[in-house]
């Protein structure tokens, strides 16, 4: 599957602080409106979850999982906003974004 739909990401220093701050009891809602009030929970939530699941790859050294799901989620051209020319192909995040000329 090929898509050129636009995708709201964060950056990895985001992620962590969003993280962080939910392990300090902020709520999630609360802390993802507070760093970046124009994205969603269910996108924050699943960055979250999908940043967690790339720790673990760490962890269990499933290296090549691992660098599928960072290129993913963290592209060359973040933290700037998704090129017009930039398509993901496959099911996010265990694809890879490609540039159409």
């Amino acid at each position: 599957m090929k898509t050129s739909a636009t995708r709201k990401l964060l950056t990895e220093a985001d992620i962590i602080i969003l993280k962080h701050r939910v392990d300090l009891g902020v709520p999630l809602n609360r802390a993802c409106k507070l760093l970046h009030p124009d994205i969603s929970n269910v996108v924050v939530i699943r960055l979250v979850n999908w940043h967690t699941e790339l720790q673990e790859c760490l962890k269990t050294e499933d290296f090549e999982k691992y660098d599928d799901m960072y290129n993913s989620m963290f592209p060359p051209w973040l933290p700037h906003d998704q090129p017009d020319e930039a398509c993901y192909n496959g099911e996010f995040p265990y694809g890879y974004w490609s540039i159409d000329a």
